[in-house]
């Protein structure tokens, strides 16, 4: 379900830590309302706005298929309406096991037996809707193998020539069915078209050349999105980086647009180190692969404006830009560092060494305004690999 999708980074980013001493829970929950600003700014910080929202669409989710469905409410769907709400009121671990204990005298049917109950079917079910892939990239062959013990393309057994320990690994998610669940569920997507004038000043993607000519070569429906692919220190000054790559709905109204429930996680550079050129691109082709699916289109479901129901829809999906810093550009697109004499991400223009005035050198890209400055396409890389 949606429902239990939306629950797994809550969960772990609340304040549920089940390594808390014995002595916490001998403390009786009282009303902190009037507690001080000091107490408030040593809680973790959690958004409670994006909360709400989930929240709510959990109890809509719950009552729909309870009332139009007659499917009876299911653990699940218990155990990720208590962690949201443990999430949104700062709930103790204490309070919500006293919640269900309430809920299993009141009789209520298909309760969890425990709070560690709920997180286990929330993380299970979270699992099976994001679809995750483990592969690794094979040392001999330098080629993906959905096994991380030896290669299903060339069929080496990786412990012959390496340990354990040195198998580079990663993560992909299914793009398809994070989609999917988001248009099914999402009451703020706005589909564009070419008839609406072009806006005077650059206010969202859609006012883009890119996006503006998209529409007018589509006549189907189509959306867009825009992929993030930064590195994440596990913690302050770790020399290990996470990478995952994130992508979001650009039709989806901004201020809905990069809540948790609607970005879709695409893969997982798991580290420790940060990935070379050659392994982003080995990570990023699986990703590629599947984008290239979606863009001849599928049908989705969509929630209609009311709400109420749903309606079928023949959707083409384009990934029309990216975000990302200057050392994970690089890397995507396999690029010279940005302070090397050809760093620029945009075009092809030489940078010259010129010297500071503290004795150090930087790489400046200066334009004459007799020069031609060539942009950097596919089409003049894959010349440029010919000729080489």
């Amino acid at each position: 379900m949606k429902l239990a999708s939306m629950m797994k980074d809550l969960n772990e980013g609340s304040d549920d830590n089940t390594s808390r001493s014995a002595s916490a829970d001998l403390i009786p929950d009282v009303d902190m309302t009037s507690a001080t600003n000091n107490q408030n700014q040593n809680m973790p910080s959690i958004p409670a706005v994006s909360e709400s929202s989930i929240l709510d669409n959990a109890i809509r989710e719950i009552e729909n298929s309870s009332n139009n469905s007659g499917r009876r409410v299911e653990a699940i769907d218990i155990s990720a309406a208590l962690l949201i709400l443990k999430a949104r009121h700062r709930l103790s671990n204490r309070c919500l096991s006293d919640i269900l204990k309430l809920l299993r005298i009141l009789r209520v049917a298909n309760v969890p037996t425990s709070l560690w109950k709920c997180r286990k079917l929330v993380n299970t079910q979270s699992n099976s809707h994001l679809h995750m892939k483990t592969q690794s990239i094979c040392p001999s062959c330098k080629d993906t193998s959905s096994e991380v013990n030896r290669c299903t393309k060339c069929h080496i057994t990786y412990q012959t020539i390496l340990t354990t320990s040195s198998i580079t690994i990663f993560y992909h998610f299914d793009i398809g069915s994070q989609l999917e669940s988001i248009l099914l569920h999402t009451p703020d997507l706005v589909f564009q078209n070419f008839s609406s004038p072009p806006a005077k000043r650059m206010r969202d993607i859609i006012d883009g050349v890119i996006y503006r000519n998209q529409l007018k070569q589509e006549t189907d429906l189509f959306i867009t999105l825009t992929m993030n692919v930064d590195g994440v220190q596990p913690n302050k000054g770790s020399d290990s980086s996470i990478w995952p790559v994130l992508i979001v709905v650009n039709e989806i109204r901004r201020r809905k647009r990069y809540s948790l429930e609607n970005v879709i996680l695409a893969g997982v550079w798991p580290g420790p180190k940060k990935p070379s050129r050659d392994d982003m691109a080995i990570f990023l082709k699986g990703i590629v692969n599947e984008l290239k699916c979606l863009e001849v289109g599928r049908k989705f479901q969509l929630r209609l404006t009311d709400g109420e129901g749903v309606e079928e829809a023949f959707i083409k999906v384009f990934l029309v830009s990216s975000c990302c810093d200057k050392p994970a550009q690089c890397l995507v697109q396999c690029l010279a560092q940005p302070t090397a004499k050809f760093g620029c991400g945009k075009c092809a223009i030489r940078g010259e060494t010129v010297e500071t005035e503290g004795g150090g050198h930087v790489i400046s890209f200066i334009i004459n305004a007799s020069e031609t400055i060539n942009l950097r396409s596919t089409h003049v890389k894959i010349s440029a690999k010919k000729l080489a």
